[in-house]
């Protein structure tokens, strides 16, 4: 099933990559924005049922898409969390005035940042909640720009017309949902996966193991894309900077455990 979709995930990217950075979405398929964002969160949990489990997947899903709602409802409805902002029906459909996609989203990025972070713990939650905001400062500005949600007032300190509260927000909120659902490490040698799950043994050739890193590099690239093209240029080279240094960083580690590894064996 992951493999079905993320294949599925990411034809409807390059289709929608397509429309969306020449300009030619006509309006009545705009729904096909939120369908995006669900098939990157339905890989998500895929993902994380075959790495630590259905059980485990489950309760990520719960607790995830759950408190995701929950503050985006709340922080929508009273503009006592992330700031004062309201959805807008172009990303319908909507429930209790909160898109659909939302709460999978967040299950997506929160997936990306246990790919890059795969660990637990509270500095864990801490490091995955800056890999959350990073995404966010190139993502919030661009739903701006495409008119997803508006933000009522932006206060002294913006960025692009997005409060400093919602960064704030966003670190806190992600911070907490990864200490809550990710209470399992991912190995830094996939041969090996997480003792008591059910999850299938992987091996670093298994490009189902990477799945979360096509996530990451196709949302970016989508909203490196559309940034670009709304002249979104401190978002977009801040955004581009700092996630070159989070893969070169990634990609370090993962040649030194795997080098040490290889060591061990001989």
């Amino acid at each position: 099933m992951l493999k079905g979709s993320l294949i599925l995930y990411c034809f409807w990217f390059a289709c929608g990559f397509i429309l969306l950075v020449m300009d030619i979405l006509p309006p009545w398929l705009e729904w096909a924005n939120s369908v995006y964002l669900m098939l990157g969160g339905l890989t998500a949990l895929l993902w994380t049922a075959r790495m630590a489990g259905i059980r485990k997947s489950i309760r990520f899903l719960v607790l995830c898409g759950g408190l995701s709602f929950f503050s985006e409802w709340f922080g929508s409805h009273t503009g006592l969390w992330f700031g004062s902002y309201a959805y807008t029906g172009r990303f319908a459909p909507l429930v209790l005035g909160v898109p659909l996609a939302i709460p999978l989203a967040w299950c997506m990025i929160l997936v990306i940042a246990k790919w890059f972070v795969r660990g637990q713990g509270t500095s864990a939650a801490i490091a995955a909640g800056g890999i959350a905001v990073l995404i966010d400062a190139l993502l919030d500005p661009v739903a701006v720009q495409q008119q997803y949600w508006n933000w009522s007032t932006a206060g002294s300190f913006s960025f692009h017309g997005v409060p400093w509260t919602n960064f704030v927000c966003w670190w806190i909120t992600a911070s907490v949902i990864y200490a809550l659902t990710m209470r399992w490490s991912l190995p830094e040698s996939p041969s090996c996966h997480p003792t008591g799950t059910t999850a299938y043994p992987h091996r670093r050739t298994d490009w189902m193991f990477q799945a979360p890193l096509v996530l990451f590099l196709t949302l970016e690239l989508l909203f490196l894309a559309l940034g670009f093209s709304y002249g979104l240029w401190s978002a977009v080279i801040l955004n581009a900077f700092f996630s070159f240094l989070l893969l070169a960083w990634r990609t370090r580690v993962s040649y030194l455990s795997k080098t040490t590894a290889t060591h061990s064996r001989t």
